[in-house]
């Protein structure tokens, strides 16, 4: 059973970039307008602070909704009342290097949750938010099993390991393609690219 729920009713604008669901049965969508979130009867809308794009969305429980956004990432927390408010978990200083970056993705790893950009990538402890370092950009972060990986712009594959960038051995050949997802396979990934197909990597 498919049911087409138009922009009138969840009084959102017409653009969602990512949906999550709680143990409630709670439904949270990224929208344009902002964080959107369905009980099974009733639709309600919560705005950030600057009334920005939400572009991410990692729902850790009833109480805990992680976004990211522009120039920005925070979380939710609920209240008593039932109501959501926003808390951004950048730094000042932080924020300013951030000019024109969208968080496109988040992830929980080891405890920690992950907020990347093409730019940045922040690691959240539950308390400080601390970048991971790189001279270059970043494309899409992954989670394989018990492993962290992404890919530097026009680079190769990387592991993540603490705060620390761990090149794979022989993946600079992908730097003439973007790595769009990595999939666990016997003894190694399964790597599909955007121009090139898929390639196993083993040891």
């Amino acid at each position: 059973l498919v049911i087409n729920i138009p922009k009138e009713t969840f009084k959102g604008d017409n653009k969602n970039w990512a949906i999550d669901q709680d143990e409630r049965g709670y439904i949270y969508v990224a929208n344009n307008s902002g964080l959107l979130q369905f009980d099974g009867v009733s639709w309600k809308s919560f705005t950030l602070p600057q009334s920005t794009i939400v572009r991410s969305l990692y729902v850790k429980d009833n109480r805990q909704i992680y976004t990211g956004s522009f120039e920005d990432f925070g979380v939710w927390t609920r209240s008593c009342d039932g109501s959501l408010s926003y808390q951004s978990l950048l730094s000042e200083t932080d924020r300013k290097e951030q000019h024109n970056n969208d968080f496109w993705r988040i992830l929980e790893f080891d405890n920690k949750i992950y907020f990347q950009s093409f730019s940045s990538i922040f690691i959240y402890d539950g308390v400080n938010s601390t970048p991971v370092s790189s001279s270059q950009g970043f494309l899409f972060l992954s989670k394989v099993g018990n492993e962290l990986y992404v890919q530097t712009m026009n680079g190769g594959l990387n592991r993540i390991v603490g705060q620390v960038l761990e090149k794979l051995e022989g993946s600079d050949f992908l730097s003439n393609t973007d790595v769009r997802i990595i999939l666990p396979y016997p003894k190694g990934l399964l790597i599909g690219t955007s121009t090139q197909g898929f390639f196993s990597y083993v040891n």
